[in-house]
């Protein structure tokens, strides 16, 4: 239903992008926790 109005909201190609970051990032910290990947960056000196 086109309008003369610009869209508000996000377009598919938009809701796909976003879909599949929070999977991936779901994905790998799961797999992260399950293998009990170690952490091979230095933690930072706060002192």
């Amino acid at each position: 239903m086109p309008t003369s109005r610009p869209s508000r909201g996000y377009t598919d190609p938009e809701i796909l992008a976003i879909v599949t970051l929070v999977v991936r990032a779901l994905l790998t910290n799961y797999l992260n926790n399950v293998n009990l990947t170690d952490v091979d960056i230095p933690a930072p000196d706060l002192a």
